[in-house]
This record gives structure tokens, C-alpha cells and sequence, in this order.
């Protein structure tokens, strides 16, 4: 998001002067709804209960690993346990 976000932000400054930005870098959930704040960011599929997403951009998400596990295709890689982030919560 910040390498959508950033470049933008001056021209948006200068276009909108009367706007004050708040931007709080966060994967926290947060009250829409309730004011917290008007707008968030966030990765996902989009589909967020009650509220209006636009995709902004196009993620890809590729497999990184050590060349010490010697991975010579994509099936070795259940050899070896995985670490996760889960994002979606």
C-alpha cells in the first residue's frame, strides 16, 4: 500500500488543501463504522461486511527459501515445516 499511497500524497495535499490526513500504518481492524476513521487500507480478497472496498493493486505473493533446503521443485517444499502469517485476522 505504501508504494501505492506515497507518491500520491502531495499531489493530493495540493489538489485538496483543505483535507487534514491522519495515516496510522497498522494491521489492527478498525471501526469504520463507529469513526474511528474514514478510511482504511487493507490486504485481502475485498470483501469486507458492510463496507465498500476498490482494488488499489495487484499483490503477488511468491515462496522464498533458503538455498541451503535445496528445493528443486515445488513439491519439496512439504519436506520442510512452514511459517504463515495469518493476515485475514
Amino acid at each position: 500500500a505504501a508504494r501505492w499511497l506515497v507518491p500520491r500524497l502531495a499531489s493530493f495535499n495540493a489538489a485538496h488543501p483543505g483535507i487534514a490526513l491522519n495515516i496510522q500504518a497498522s494491521n489492527s481492524p478498525v471501526d469504520l463504522a463507529g469513526g474511528a476513521a474514514d478510511l482504511a487500507v487493507r490486504g485481502g480478497g475485498g470483501h469486507f461486511t458492510g463496507l465498500h472496498a476498490e482494488r488499489l493493486l495487484q499483490a503477488g505473493f511468491a515462496p522464498v527459501a533458503s538455498p541451503r533446503l535445496k528445493l528443486r521443485k515445488a513439491g519439496d517444499v512439504a519436506r520442510h515445516p512452514l511459517i504463515h502469517f495469518d493476515w485475514q485476522r
